[in-house]
């Protein structure tokens, strides 16, 4: 005989996996889950993802023609597996996309241009987060300040820059993402006056792992800019010898050249590899050559 105390516990046990899945302070680890997490594909991933994100994003699986390009990385024998590629294409995408990595236990990679070169990347396997579409670099003239998106390359900022009139301390391969630089510090041709890339950001909008978005502003007051560019003027002194702040990039070599010396190696600088922030000052004065 089934009592009605019974029938209260069995339906209670009945009841409690649809509550636990349903519930929005259980961990998604307890959600029930009706397909493998191990299986990423792209057809899963814009089922599951797809409708969050904005008009114009991508999601590429390795048999769309687009895969290759989205992909492709700098080096070679850098190789992250790369199961499904995201391209957001509204700055706003970017915390869904990592909430939705999260919410299933993928791991992500963000890429813009690829030229990360550590053997560590090779081991990624997962979701990958191109910006590439995220280009935008919008000048505040007034403020003397910039905007920029997570995708735009050291190129692009420069010549919105400068037809703006204005220059920034960025990095010195055209091809690399702005932001990929900065985040490693970003040395370049103009840090002798203004420091990294790093020193130069004002305000951060960052995307935490968790997918939060959070926004981050850094004050720089004179007090500490000039304590940036006395750390700066120190390293050029110890590090580089005499290397004069305003130099942006020479290429001495050591070579041996018999019309002037058989038995003495001479220190040759090709006129086309010395850069230096233009001043009244020649360049020449910079160099002081023992022998002509």
């Amino acid at each position: 005989m089934v009592t009605i105390k019974s029938l209260i516990i069995a339906y209670g046990l009945a009841l409690l996996p649809v509550l636990l899945s349903s519930s929005p302070i259980v961990p998604r680890y307890f959600h029930r889950i009706l397909y493998s997490r191990d299986n990423i594909t792209a057809t899963t991933v814009k089922n599951e993802l797809g409708r969050q994100l904005s008009n114009g994003s991508l999601i590429l699986g390795p048999d769309n023609a687009l895969y290759p390009n989205a992909t492709e990385r700098w080096k070679t024998r850098i190789t992250p597996n790369t199961r499904v590629g995201v391209q957001p294409a509204a700055e706003s995408d970017l915390a869904q996309i990592v909430k939705y990595c999260n919410d299933n236990s993928f791991d992500f990679l963000v890429k813009n241009r690829g030229h990360g070169t550590t053997d560590s990347l090779s081991t990624f396997s997962g979701i990958e987060i191109n910006v590439e579409m995220l280009k935008g670099v919008t000048v505040h003239p007034a403020e003397k300040t910039a905007t920029l998106q997570a995708g735009p390359i050291i190129g692009d900022v420069v010549n919105k820059l400068w037809d703006q009139g204005f220059v920034a301390t960025t990095g010195s391969a055209a091809c690399v993402g702005m932001m990929g630089a900065a985040l490693g510090g970003g040395h370049g041709r103009y840090e002798g006056l203004y420091g990294l890339i790093q020193d130069n950001i004002v305000h951060y909008n960052v995307v935490l792992g968790i997918g939060t978005e959070i926004g981050k502003t850094y004050t720089w007051t004179q007090d500490k800019l000039e304590t940036v560019f006395e750390a700066l003027n120190t390293f050029h002194k110890s590090a580089n010898g005499t290397t004069p702040p305003r130099m942006g990039v020479n290429y001495g070599s050591i070579v041996m050249n018999t019309s002037i010396s058989t038995t003495e190696a001479v220190l040759v600088w090709p006129l086309n590899t010395l850069a230096l922030v233009p001043t009244r000052k020649s360049s020449w004065d910079h160099l002081t050559p023992s022998r002509l």
